[in-house]
């Protein structure tokens, strides 16, 4: 029972009773709290999570183009923040027609001082050397290879070498002096000047060269909190609310918008930044060993349909590596990067069935319930043993396996949920040493690192 403190007054909007059910709390009048959601289920702490994570599965309004959870390409790990028109064209060559969406451009499409690796993030001035027709030339020869095109802001913040650098009366201070950390400065998103600076330099940007996806970066944090209110922590509340407000805004004016939630992969993972975002994505961890360990820590707190895995591909990359890189994606939604246009025909076509097999399952790690086995690894970084994870619906189920140093001669996974049923495609390096019998999934010396996801139906 829920009964009103103080001046507060709650209400409930639940799912069917008796429960299992979600119950929505929220509370009006003077000392608002932030909204709440409580659950209770039959089973462990996974199912509390998965019911409590599935929440977000309606918000925001999807824009049309997401309806299919299509894949994702980010140039990030191929230009390493030198984009050019160019090389993005030869991206768009290589991905035409291969079931991937999105093709973002990230960090380095901006003016920079000659002295400095990275751009000048706050004036937002595009590179006329890399991008010599303008972004809207790139972005319209990308739409005409059947592509959305995206690009990556980190608005928030400004960098030495801008002209916005030196806005600091609209900056974020702490005990009077303006709050840096490393190379950053921050925008007051409490101040409405930032807001109308921002109309032009972001969404106007989107807006005028047509641009269906933004990436949003944020790669430090401005600590305990700011000056401007009672304490410190309530300015950074009223500044976070802020920020709030201009993600919303930017879906007002721009409805059909693909917002890409990320910040040094991981650290706002939270309820309101993937409330109003398409999807997050969950680490910077781009082409470390742990990505299938970190993907799968993540499925009880982000909506699978929501978590962007990344898998990186080297012309370089054994096939056993592009399997084992490829596979981690089937536990969210497939991000891919690095040099897709010097790959060699086999390892071109063991990456459209990857792309295929994952577009043909994405309704299933979007509403299936996901069960984890193996053996848990103490180290994200230096993993061993191997682990599982099964999506399982009424008629289809997906086990996406992945083993790490010192794995098992025998990977075997029970399928009490899948009795009777049938692999219906594999995707592995070595398909034949995946059987099904019994109920039970067996891997049969699958060797250390390697990756496979498996279909099964009815």
């Amino acid at each position: 029972m829920f009964r009103p403190l103080g001046n507060s007054s709650f209400f409930a909007s639940t799912t069917t009773l008796p429960f299992p059910a979600v119950l929505r709390i929220s509370s009006s009048g003077i000392g608002k709290a932030p909204e709440a959601w409580i659950t209770v289920v039959e089973g462990g702490p996974d199912a509390a999570f998965a019911r409590l994570r599935d929440g977000y599965r309606n918000t925001p309004p999807v824009p049309p183009c997401e309806r299919e959870l299509p894949a994702v390409f980010n140039e990030w790990c191929t230009s390493w923040g030198s984009p050019t028109h160019d090389n993005l064209i030869a991206l768009a060559d290589r991905l035409k027609g291969s079931g991937v969406k999105y093709l973002v451009i990230d960090d380095g499409w901006a003016e920079r001082p000659p002295d400095a690796f990275m751009q000048s993030n706050g004036d937002w001035i595009v590179n006329r050397k890399a991008f010599p027709h303008g972004l809207r030339a790139t972005a319209d020869a990308i739409r005409e290879r059947g592509l959305v095109p995206g690009i990556w802001f980190e608005f928030e913040v400004c960098n030495p070498g801008s002209t916005a650098w030196h806005e600091i009366s609209r900056q974020l201070h702490r005990d009077g002096y303006v709050l840096e950390v490393g190379n950053r400065r921050f925008w007051d998103f409490r101040n409405p000047w930032v807001h109308e600076y921002l109309e032009e330099k972001v969404i106007g940007l989107l807006r005028e060269n047509n641009f269906g996806y933004l990436k949003v970066d944020y790669n430090d944090n401005i600590g305990i909190g700011c000056d401007g209110a009672d304490s410190l922590g309530e300015g950074l509340r009223a500044h976070m609310q802020g920020v709030l407000r201009f993600f919303d805004r930017i879906r007002h004016e721009l409805p059909g918008i693909v917002i890409e939630n990320c910040s040094s992969g991981g650290h706002r993972a939270s309820a309101a930044f993937i409330d109003r975002t398409s999807m997050s994505s969950f680490s910077d961890a781009h082409e470390t060993p742990g990505i299938p360990v970190i993907a799968a820590n993540l499925i009880p707190l982000v909506p699978p349909s929501r978590s962007q895995v990344w898998a990186v591909l080297r012309k370089s990359d054994t096939a056993r590596r592009l399997h084992y890189s490829l596979a981690a994606t089937f536990l969210g939604r497939m991000c891919l990067s690095g040099e897709v246009h010097e790959l060699s025909k086999a390892a071109w076509e063991t990456v459209l069935h990857a792309i295929a097999l994952h577009g043909r399952v994405m309704p299933l790690i979007a509403s299936g319930a996901a069960r984890r086995d193996g053996c848990p690894s103490i180290s994200i970084n230096h993993p061993v043993g191997w682990q599982s994870i099964l999506w399982v619906t009424s008629s289809s189920a997906l086990a996406v396996i992945h083993t790490f140093e010192n794995a098992p001669l025998h990977a075997g996974l029970v399928l009490n949920e899948c009795k009777n049923w049938r692999v219906a495609e594999v995707f592995s390096e070595i398909p034949g040493s995946l059987s099904l019998s019994n109920n039970k999934l067996v891997w049969s010396n699958p060797g250390n690192f390697a990756g496979a996801a498996v279909l099964l139906e009815k």
